[in-house]
């Protein structure tokens, strides 16, 4: 007799059938409310959350636009907001959108579903930086997508490796849906995609008929203060799904994130999200609108800045006293975390349940591998732990990987 999960089983979609659960959001779930140090999540630090600030807002949200704040909202998203990112990707990034090109969404995580529901079929290929971000594995699979990794090095995605793959696959017959980048810090490896490499990938987009899907929910966080030029600068096609959010530079708690792409291409996200939520939260939006009318964002941005700046100089010391030999680790440019590989014989993974064991979490990194590799290599988040928590939980790590190498 089946139990009831077989049952279940046996009716589930292909799509749903190839689902797989997060090792984050898996592991989020089990460090939550437990005394563990962790380094697993994407979490910002509590502490960088401009609450004093935005209290005010919302007061200001609510008394002057909450028959507006507290209705319905339009499928592409609260006007003046997206007027505001298409003017900002303009002011920042010297990339100025029409309001036509912005969808705002529920994170860019629902930006990348969509891209991911309108333009990929079972069997489709997707090229990723390998190691990448691991939602957006798990998206591309999701639809029955191939996924296919592109080697990186500390300047971001290697284009003799993506170009001899495209050459392959051409000769093959195939072209990737997608090249799929996040090319400033990337998630979880830290590289910057050097200009001349930025250059280079459009041109390969160009000359193989191929769209790039830009993530960037880091760019902003860089920690010398520099801003890399994003690789939509460089588009003269619009072949360029832009991917921003709101996450990382004010709180996740928003959910507010967009997409800026060809109008086109904007118009049937919309049209997708229509089937999906109907809107992004409007209270939100408009919360997020007022942070950057009263001049909020970019001075707060400058003081997540220098507190992460911090958190990852403590993070490297840390890492330097107490990783075994023969480790090594990227430097840390900017974003929420570092990423580290420890000697070929150890097995992230494998010990990851006697790192809980003495109280401290990570990421396994082979899950952000989309074709294997990477078991000896692991992600720590340090924006969310405290600068003593940095150190304790280093410390652990470090004195179980060095008892593991000796034994």
């Amino acid at each position: 007799m089946n139990t009831v999960t077989d049952t279940y089983q046996t009716h589930y979609s292909r799509s749903a059938l190839n689902m797989r659960a997060s090792d984050i959001r898996e592991l989020l779930k089990y460090t939550e409310g437990r005394d563990v140090i962790s380094f697993g999540g994407g979490m910002p630090d509590p502490a960088a959350f401009p609450s004093g600030k935005i209290a005010p807002i919302i007061e200001h949200v609510m008394s002057s636009h909450a028959a507006d704040a507290l209705q319905y909202g339009c499928t592409e998203g609260h006007t003046k907001l997206r007027r505001a990112i298409a003017q900002g990707m303009g002011d920042l990034y010297g990339v100025p959108q029409d309001t036509s090109n912005i969808v705002v969404t529920s994170g860019s995580q629902q930006a990348l579903y969509f891209l991911a529901k309108l333009f990929l079929d079972p069997g489709d290929i997707v090229l990723t930086e390998s190691p990448t971000f691991l939602g957006a594995i798990l998206t591309f699979r999701s639809f029955l997508a191939e996924v296919q990794g592109i080697s990186i090095d500390e300047y971001g995605m290697d284009m003799t490796d993506l170009e001899d793959r495209l050459r392959d696959l051409a000769r093959q017959r195939k072209r990737p849906k997608f090249i799929y980048t996040v090319p400033t810090i990337g998630n979880p490896s830290g590289a910057v995609m050097s200009v001349e490499r930025r250059k280079r990938l459009i041109e390969l987009a160009a000359e193989y008929d191929t769209y790039i899907v830009e993530d960037d929910p880091y760019g902003l966080l860089l920690f010398d203060g520099t801003r890399m030029p994003l690789v939509k600068s460089f588009d003269d096609c619009g072949s360029v799904f832009y991917l921003g959010t709101f996450s990382k530079i004010i709180a996740p708690g928003f959910r507010v994130g967009w997409l800026a792409a060809p109008e086109h291409v904007a118009a049937k996200v919309a049209v997708a999200k229509q089937a999906e939520d109907l809107c992004t939260g409007t209270f939100a939006q408009h919360c997020v609108f007022e942070v950057m009318r009263h001049n909020v964002l970019l001075p707060h941005i400058a003081d997540i800045v220098s507190l992460y700046r911090r958190k990852a100089g403590v993070m490297q010391e840390a890492l330097k006293t107490s990783m075994p030999e023969g480790s090594s680790w990227t430097n840390i440019a900017g974003g929420l975390f570092a990423w580290v590989t420890l000697p070929e014989s150890l097995d992230t993974r494998a010990m990851l349940p006697r790192a809980m064991e003495r109280g401290v979490a990570y990421v396994a990194g082979d899950a952000f591998f989309p074709n294997g590799g990477g078991r000896n290599t692991m992600r720590l988040n340090f924006s969310f732990p405290s600068e003593q928590n940095i150190i304790d939980g280093v410390s652990t790590l470090g004195a179980l990987m060095t008892d593991a190498v000796v034994r």
